[in-house]
């Protein structure tokens, strides 16, 4: 995982100023650090505005809505009932992303990173991913989104 965070010629000029730049305790500053060094290294994540009830759309315009946005495997020709599945966890997955994760609209521009006590932006991480490779650090742990497609296979 290190060789991943600080390979050669990566960045982390962005990492260093949000530790220094971070009140409050160490774990806090390398949260902080840590956050910055994953948001560039994480491709931004295509947000739709899936209507609040898909299901009064067409099977083409729900599927002409979602396919760019759509996770995993969609067949060629799906059924309505698989398209407002893939609505229901595009909705979940957009709406428990957390902020820090880059975000673009469906002709990649960039969407402004939700404000601070948006809903969005409180939403708490639900899986948490021990890093063990700072020995000298300790453990530490580092909160991410959970995934309904992996508690699905679990």
């Amino acid at each position: 995982m290190m060789k991943n965070l600080v390979r050669d010629g990566a960045d982390l000029e962005p990492a260093r100023k949000a530790f220094e730049s971070t009140k409050g305790d160490f774990a806090a500053k390398l949260t902080a650090a840590l956050q910055e060094r994953f948001a560039q290294m994480v491709a931004p994540e295509l947000f739709i505005d899936v209507p609040e009830h898909p299901e009064k759309l067409g099977k083409a315009e729900l599927e002409a809505l979602l396919r760019p946005a759509a996770h995993g495997f969609l067949r060629s020709h799906p059924t309505k009932s698989e398209l407002l599945d893939q609505a229901e966890q595009i909705r979940w997955r957009q709406e428990n992303r957390p902020p820090w994760i880059p975000r673009i609209d469906r002709h990649d521009e960039p969407i402004p990173t939700p404000e601070t006590g948006s809903s969005d932006a409180e939403a708490r991480p639900e899986r948490p991913l021990t890093v063990t490779a700072l020995t000298e650090l300790g453990d530490v742990t580092v909160l991410l989104p959970a995934d309904p497609q992996r508690d699905s296979r679990e």
